[in-house]
């Protein structure tokens, strides 16, 4: 129990306490765990329940934490509600308000200490401030949630609060004056009194009375010998002053009750299970929860007398360093476990009660990493050492009472001497299963062991070491081992795993350096040939190498499934790269194998699992870091894992008729198809794209190590002076072809001048169609992602592609949001591209939408993260150098597809969604105010709303001045026209495309509207919403490669002509009443499924003005750099559609030589190469 004070009744009475990444809720009636799961992978670090005991938090350790808000009667059907931000890296303090007004107090693990205070029933943000940078240790309301305390290292600080709440966003802070009376230290634990004054547990154990107003040390009372860890003050649950008014668990084991004066009621202790880390009272004060850390165990003692009322209710196992071994036995659901600390317990997994789960319990005399069960489950072996078999920091958890020890007593203060008088590592132990008394013992070995295996028919006990040694011990007829050989198999690395065949002759050996070496338990000697094992059929499968697994390193080689490799500490305690799979374990059955890696995940697939015919179910995440070891019962009725950081003992329900592998084929599963705007919304097809380049290089990269090219190299003998300084010469960007529109919409517009914004990859680009000129935008640079320090996961690559943009409505601005993980959102000047400004950073996993109020002077941003958090920014002076955050707050699950706002001048932001509408007010306290859009289920159903634009109000009743006299016209996925007057669909369109809706636009001085549709029409509307126009892209002069508009914008000051860019990245100029289309800039795109690349670039030898490019979108194009245009191209057609990765010019520069293919999904054409005779002004023929 590293965490403090998480472990509470609920309402009802049930006990409540998280184990690693799962909440877990225990009924003391029946007994019965239910689970809650949303921190899957991540650590809990805090808890905390409300007054009323119906509403618990919790909050885990990740680079972006979160806080989950539970109902405490039903864990098992997930969080109520969950909070994100304004916290950085853990949120490690929670607290709810002592007035049952729905307020949470939070303390993140950011540089700061950043304190911040929610409403759990609407997610808003009321407060946040930063603190100090001394820990905090501790927190809590008091004085009827006016007032809020936060105690840490050396310091006490009180947040008075204005008005008296919290949500008036303003509080006066102070620290508490401790004086001559007391000493200033650490702080571990506070709770108020009756009186409000605040009572504050220390380092030395005092408790420091500080005074109410003054906040002053007004009383000492030494309580404890030692640190006084946890504290709980039940009168403010009960309202009632009663004898006992406050209890408090110290570092001496010792729980003491208080009453009003101070005066100590009652003492006990928690029967030698160690430092007490929580405490807490039943409802009607009759018991006292009880987690100790020695023995991680919380339990039930009566506040009366101090007498448990049962066994404990959790824990009882591994307290402290890591959790290692595991072994199953070979006929009863029973499941032994060993950790560092040497606490060794067998569980009896068909007890019901977890109080009965625990059936033997023995403290071995050190480290112990390795277990197993005989084959008639009378002996159980340990195999005993470690990197911490001799570490002090473990001597306190070898002192626990509640275990028996080697020689049959009580852990006490001599298990000092037992631990460094015998010699640890190599010990092997043979013990009575049922009791774990010592049998007999080995210490030939030198090393720990990391495995052990008894043969099938229990005469031969095979073990290896860190070493790279296997040790093989030998039975009598009498059932007595002796040693009998030690081979050296593996060339000196540690030995993970051992399997041994069904003839309890051969055995299989897996090592660090992952290879398999095979020998011969008959004879003592290895067998170089593995070819005599190829029909060799072994008693257990766990090793992870070998033809029935490779399969499995096809699954964790997979995008989805992580890193195939990550660093970890090896056998000697070095950091090294290791594989992600950390253990393997076949069924007895041999129908399936489950898997464990380092980042917690457990995945089943079917057995044997071969490459390129996988199919895998993942299971879930319970564990916090690495699963350290799988084994299965011998019916195959369950999986039990273990995690060696956490130290949790999962037990898994297999059920083989319900496990459908057919139904989860990962290697059936595509990616998203390209031609769906609506799945590629938001910069998704160029984040896949980005992740598979990324991994593809990765994966290269490992197959051939750079010495080996740099042993070759060989210096030129006529080199000459090399100059070291740097070239004169300057490089400055004069045009960039290209625009992203295949998984973006909506970023482009018209600035005051005419001029034409919308982004190419980081840069923001003005391009002035009159002179064919552009300037640019540079400061969207890419930054390194945290999303990965908390889970070991590699931070994945910077990406910062500008995916969202907007203008303002007067066209003198503009802002830009990336898509790094910490996005940025810049405004810059529309006319020149000069930054003005870079907004707060509030929102993660980039900005997926912007807009610009009516009157500029608001901006509104939208997160990509899985809440969709909003932000809304404004500027006072109109000019944005002053640029200050609003309003922060969740958003919605669903993803959000369009942001505008349709107030006359500003609010309320308007939001599309997949789920449906959402309208955006900032409130008073700093969140967001939010009301849903309405729909009618017969005229207009609720459909996903992929663009927006602000249309003209329509007021019902012409007395009806009311602010909700606002509009918004909408295209839908359905292909209708949605018109919203206030927050209600007051009129639409059916069918005003065939398909979805992808882009729309508003002529405001013309009163008409233009929208384009999957289908390749753009359609005009007058304001009645009647049809004007309608425009076949495909039929245009000039033919476009995707015939599908992204994005739709009039031009002003006339708004006659409209800007329509193509989803190929062709951007062309549309007028209205002609129907005359003009090609303003068009560069190479995306239209495959994951051929997606620009490759080929090539110089005209003879002609310096002229370059080529080809891409895996199927053309050739021919540039001008001086004209900054397109020349020529070769359409898909000509080449059959194929990727075209090369290009090169012949010396007379008329000839272009392309190489065509790869396209994962068409290789037909690969290899094949195709010579074009280039004549400027017409397509090159082939």
């Amino acid at each position: 129990m590293a965490t403090r004070n998480n472990a509470k009744y609920s309402a009802c009475g049930a006990v409540i306490y998280p184990s690693g990444g799962t909440v877990v809720r225990v009924d003391l009636g029946s007994g019965t765990q239910s689970y809650g799961t949303v921190h899957a992978g991540f650590e809990i670090c805090a808890l905390a329940i409300s007054i009323d005991r119906s509403i618990l938090a919790t909050s885990d350790v990740a680079a972006e934490p979160q806080i989950a808000v539970w109902s405490t009667s039903n864990i098992e059907h997930g969080p109520n509600r969950v909070i994100r931000g304004p916290h950085l890296h853990a949120i490690t303090l929670l607290a709810f308000d002592d007035n049952n007004r729905g307020l949470l107090a939070s303390v993140g693990a950011d540089e700061n200490h950043t304190v911040a205070v929610h409403d759990i029933v609407s997610g808003f943000l009321l407060f946040s401030s930063s603190t100090t940078k001394c820990k905090p240790l501790s927190l809590c309301f008091g004085n009827g949630a006016r007032e809020l305390v936060i105690v840490g290292v050396k310091n006490v600080l009180f947040f008075a609060f204005a008005a008296g709440h919290a949500a008036t966003r303003h509080a006066r802070a102070s620290f508490a004056r401790i004086g001559r009376q007391g000493t200033l230290q650490a702080f571990l634990c506070c709770a108020y009194m009756p009186s409000d004054d605040c009572i504050v547990g220390t380092a030395d154990g005092h408790l420091y009375v500080l005074g109410k107003s003054s906040h002053e040390l007004e009383k000492s009372v030494k309580a404890h010998d030692g640190f006084i860890y946890s504290m709980d003050a039940p009168w403010c649950r009960t309202g009632q002053i009663t004898s006992v008014i406050l209890a408090t668990g110290a570092r001496d084991g010792d729980i003491k009750l208080w009453n009003n004066a101070l005066d100590m009621v009652s003492k006990f202790t928690n029967r030698g299970a160690g430092p007490v880390r929580s405490v807490f009272f039943s409802a009607d004060l009759s018991r006292v929860l009880v987690g100790s850390q020695a023995a991680a165990q919380v339990r039930e003692f009566r506040a009366s007398d101090g007498v448990p009322t049962s066994p404990p209710l959790a824990g009882g196992g591994a307290a402290a360093g890591e959790l290692w071994a595991l072994a199953t036995h070979p006929s009863a659901r029973h499941a032994a476990t060993a950790s560092d600390e040497g606490a060794l317990v067998i569980w009896d997994l068909d007890a019901t009660d977890v109080r009965n789960a625990r059936k033997v319990g023995k403290l071995l005399p050190g480290a112990c990493r390795a277990l197993t069960f005989s084959p008639d489950g009378t002996i159980l072996v340990a195999c005993l050492g470690g990197p911490q078999s001799g570490n002090a920091r473990l001597s306190w958890a070898r002192h626990r009472k509640d275990f028996v020890d080697a020689r049959g007593t009580s852990g006490g203060d001599d298990m000092d001497y037992l631990t460094t008088k015998l010699k640890i590592d190599g010990l092997v132990q043979l013990m009575r299963a049922e009791t774990g008394t010592l049998v007999s013992e080995f210490t030939d070995a030198r090393k720990w062991m990391r495995d052990i295996k008894f043969s099938p028919d229990g005469r031969s006990l095979v073990a290896g070491d860190v070493g790279g040694n296997v040790h093989i011990f030998v039975s009598d007829d009498n059932g007595q081992f002796t040693r009998k050989a030690t081979l050296s198999l593996s060339m000196g690395a540690a030995i993970c795993s051992i399997d041994i065949g069904v003839d309890n002759r051969h055995v299989q050996i897996s090592d660090e350096a992952r290879t398999i070496s095979y020998g011969d338990l008959y004879v003592g000697i290895a067998v170089p040939d593995s070819v005599v094992f190829q029909d060799t059929e072994w008693a257990t499968w766990t090793s992870p190498f070998g033809w029935p697994v490779t399969g499995v390193h096809e699954v964790y080689a997979r995008p989805n499934a992580g890193r195939y490799e990550t660093d970890t500490l090896d056998a000697r305690g070095s950091l090294e790269p290791a594989l992600s799979l950390s253990c393997l374990s076949r069924s007895n059955s041999s129908r399936v194998v489950a898997t464990g890696d380092h980042y917690g995940v457990f995945r089943l697939l079917r057995y044997p699992a071969i490459e390129g015919a996988v199919d895998a179910t993942r299971i879930g995440v319970a564990h916090v870091g690495t699963v350290r070891r799988l084994a299965w019962t011998a019916d195959d009725s369950h999986v039990i894992s273990i995690g060696s950081q956490d130290r949790n003992v999962c037990v898994w329900h297999y059920e083989p008729d319900s496990t459908n592998f057919d139904a989860l084929n990962y290697a059936s599963i595509d990616v998203q198809d390209y031609d769906d705007a609506i799945d590629a919304d938001g910069g998704r097809a160029m984040a896949a794209a980005v992740e598979r380049a990324f991994k593809t290089r990765g994966d290269m990269g490992g197959q051939e190590e750079a010495s080996d090219w740099v042993a070759a190299l060989v210096p030129p003998s006529n080199l000459e002076q090399e100059d070291p300084g740097e070239p004169q010469l300057t490089l400055e960007l004069d045009c960039a072809h290209g625009h992203r529109s295949d998984d973006i919409r909506g970023c482009v517009g018209y600035n005051a001048k005419g001029g034409i914004v919308y982004a190419a990859g980081a840069l923001g680009i003005i391009y002035d169609s009159r002179t064919h000129t552009q300037c640019f935008q540079f400061h969207h640079r890419g930054s390194a992602s945290l999303a990965g320090l908390s889970t070991g996961k590699e931070a994945v690559s910077s990406l910062a592609d500008i995916i969202s943009l907007t203008v303002s409505f007067d066209g003198r601005f503009a802002a830009s949001g990336d898509q790094g993980y910490f996005a940025h959102v810049r405004v810059w000047d529309a006319m020149t591209g000069k930054t003005i400004c870079v907004l707060p950073r509030h929102l993660r996993c980039g900005i997926c939408a912007l807009s610009f109020s009516c009157n500029s002077s608001q901006l509104a941003a939208i997160g990509g993260d899985i809440d969709h958090s909003y932000a809304l920014y404004a500027t006072r002076s109109g000019e944005w150098q002053d640029a200050t955050r609003v309003s922060f707050g969740s958003g919605m699950r669903s993803r959000v597809f369009c942001a505008v706002f349709v107030g006359i001048e500003t609010y309320p932001c308007f939001l599309g969604s997949e789920d449906g509408v959402e309208f955006a007010w900032p409130s008073a306290c700093g969140g967001i105010r939010r009301r849903g859009g309405l729909f009618d289920r017969q005229r207009s159903p609720r459909v996903p709303i992929l663009c927006a634009v602000r249309a003209q109000a329509v007021l019902t009743d012409v007395t009806d001045t009311r602010s909700e006299a606002f509009a918004a016209l909408t295209g839908t996925a359905s292909g209708s026209l949605y018109l919203w007057n206030g927050t209600k669909v007051k009129d639409h369109i059916p069918n005003a495309h065939d398909g979805p809706v992808y882009a729309i636009a508003a002529a405001t001085k013309r009163g008409m509207y233009a929208t384009a549709g999957r289908d390749g029409t753009v359609k005009t509307w007058n304001c009645q919403l009647q049809p004007i126009e309608s425009f076949k892209l495909t039929e245009i002069g000039t033919p476009l490669l995707t015939p599908t508009a992204a994005s739709l914008c009039f031009a002003a000051p006339f708004e006659t002509k409209l800007l329509v860019v193509a989803r190929s990245g062709e951007m062309c100029e549309l007028t209205t009443y002609s129907g005359n289309v003009a090609i303003l800039t068009e560069a190479h795109a995306r239209r495959k499924k994951q051929a997606t690349e620009s490759h080929g670039l090539d110089v005209n030898p003879k002609y310096s003005d002229l370059y080529a490019t080809s891409g895996d979108d199927g053309t050739v194009r021919i540039w001008s750099c001086g004209s900054r245009r397109c020349m020529a191209k070769v359409l898909p057609d000509v080449l059959g559609g194929a990727a075209v990765r090369s290009c090169s010019w012949a010396p007379d520069g008329i000839r272009l030589a392309i190489g065509l293919g790869g396209d994962p999904t068409d290789k037909a054409r690969d290899g094949t190469f195709v010579l074009l005779q280039v004549v400027m002004g017409v397509d090159c023929s082939a």
